[in-house]
């Protein structure tokens, strides 16, 4: 009798021992698996969805970056260009920000590095493309400020005060009717008629000079008014002899400058050209820029939604463990005790 008391002390000992040791295992593993849950939803909140929220923005950076493009080439003035321009520079300091923020939270993120270096061969070329459309602009302006002047010497020259200067009140007679008046004024009036032509001619070429794109025929047009100007050179010096009107050879000589000077129609129109094929190459070079900054953006995006995925997928297991450790303590607890 005394035997059995002490065997089912014994038994009832060992069941509560068993108890307690299936206990502290289920509560050792739910303590490891909530630990686990802790960190999880730390780094989460800490780390990862800060993360993302800044692929996102560096996403947005980007997107903003490229949509500016289009504003370089429409703004109107020069002003307006380096508004943008200032405003496309601030992003260097945003996208520094943004990097060194994800270097610090994610560690060194593959393409990381690739990103912001390609980040920053955009925005070089963007602020090299605003001073070739600067310089485009000026050497436009140039140009009308040439024409507009060429069309006012165009008005000079076939106004009816240069004839009655030259022949008095009845040179439209003397043009027509050379017959009736002595042959000085008649030559007179062939010298300034020969002139005249000669100088419309060019003026049509200079005022037709903005159509011309290809650099061949800006020396060709140039080449021509070369051989006009002297021709009318020619007319002018006999014109001279029997009328010091010093304001036409003036008006020749610069009508020369616009054709053969240093700072001629000419040469603006070659810089134009030149500078609208530089522009054309730059933005091929901008679009094949851009189109690898978002691929690089983007890519790197996908890798930190592929950590935030990850890691909330390992939460989730963790989760579902300590659920089923909760299920299992009294489930371990009864089947012991029943064992008893």
């Amino acid at each position: 009798m005394k035997k059995r008391k002490i065997s089912i002390t014994i038994k009832v000992m060992s069941g509560l021992f068993l108890i307690l040791l299936a206990t502290l295992f289920t509560v050792g593993i739910g303590s490891f698996f909530f630990q686990n849950i802790q960190k999880s939803i730390s780094e989460m909140s800490q780390n990862i969805i800060p993360s993302l929220i800044l692929g996102a923005e560096l996403v947005q950076e980007s997107h903003g970056l490229i949509s500016n493009v289009p504003h370089i080439l429409v703004a109107e003035n020069e002003y307006i260009r380096s508004a943008i321009i200032k405003e496309i520079n601030s992003s260097i300091q945003n996208k520094n920000r943004l990097i060194n923020t994800l270097r610090e939270r994610c560690g060194n993120l593959e393409d990381l590095q690739t990103l912001s270096d390609q980040f920053d061969n955009v925005i070089t070329g963007m602020n090299r493309l605003s001073k070739l459309i600067n310089k485009r602009f000026s050497a436009e302006d140039s140009m009308n400020r040439i024409f507009k002047r060429i069309q006012e010497i165009s008005d000079t020259i076939n106004s009816n005060d240069l004839n009655k200067k030259l022949f008095g009140s009845d040179a439209g007679k003397l043009a027509k009717h050379s017959n009736s008046n002595s042959n000085g004024t008649a030559v007179q009036a062939d010298l300034i008629g020969n002139w005249q032509n000669c100088m419309n001619n060019t003026i049509t070429i200079l005022l037709t000079a903005h159509l011309i794109i290809i650099e061949e025929n800006i020396h060709y047009a140039q080449n021509k008014l070369k051989v006009q100007l002297t021709e009318s050179e020619s007319y002018l010096m006999k014109i001279l002899m029997t009328h010091p009107l010093k304001y036409l050879k003036t008006i020749q000589e610069e009508l020369k400058e616009y054709v053969t000077g240093s700072t001629s129609l000419f040469y603006y129109k070659y810089q134009h050209v030149q500078l609208i094929r530089q522009i054309d190459e730059d933005l091929v070079k901008n679009k094949f820029q851009t189109n690898v900054l978002i691929n690089t953006v983007n890519k790197v995006f996908t890798s930190i939604k592929k950590k935030t995925l990850d890691k909330k997928q390992i939460l989730n297991q963790d989760i579902k463990r300590l659920s089923w450790m909760q299920i299992a303590i009294p489930v371990v607890c009864i089947l012991t005790g029943l064992s008893i």
